[in-house]
């Protein structure tokens, strides 16, 4: 059976429409090629490259979160256009850390991380780099804008430079930083 050339085309070359990943990983690229009566492609949401007519779709996740995009063919003729929905969801990492110092030398403590279910002190932290960031080394486990406070309390320094954050309420918290 040969398909239509007068219809549109998209075809899926690598990677996957729907993807999970975790806050520092990159996600698979995903790589499309249209044709047929396809003339173009319109893509929200998401950046892209496009070389001839293969286009790939690329990022990096500043944050915990869903992410969506829609890749749409463009065609003349009066066709049905292809719409091809694109889901990545990008899961804070699991925490580990039990103290010392990070990768880097970046933090010092010698707390251990509680869970939210077990952390009746917390401090909020409504800056959702700011709370990533906490993420990240090992301070916090999950995005809900609050960190226990026995998780912070002994860090004493912390390097925070070039992380976007835009609010840096509930770094009084940190009571024993001396480097910021």
């Amino acid at each position: 059976m040969s398909k239509n050339q007068s219809s549109p085309s998209l075809t899926l070359d690598s990677g996957s429409y729907n993807q999970t990943i975790t806050l520092g990983n990159s996600m698979q690229p995903i790589v499309v090629t249209y044709g047929g009566a396809t003339s173009s492609l319109t893509i929200t949401g998401l950046p892209y490259t496009q070389s001839g007519n293969t286009v790939t779709t690329n990022k990096t996740f500043p944050t915990a979160g869903t992410y969506s995009g829609t890749i749409t063919t463009v065609s003349s003729g009066g066709c049905n256009e292809i719409i091809q929905n694109i889901l990545v969801t990008v899961n804070a990492p699991e925490v580990t850390n039990t103290g010392g110092t990070t990768t880097g030398g970046n933090t010092s403590t010698s707390g251990n991380n509680s869970t939210a279910q077990s952390c009746t002190d917390r401090t909020y932290v409504p800056d959702d780099n700011f709370e990533a960031e906490l993420i990240v080394l090992g301070y916090d486990d999950v995005m809900d804008d609050y960190v226990c406070k026995g998780n912070i309390s002994s860090v004493t320094n912390i390097n925070l430079r070039a992380k976007f954050i835009n609010d840096a309420s509930g770094i009084n918290s940190f009571s024993a930083l001396t480097f910021l």
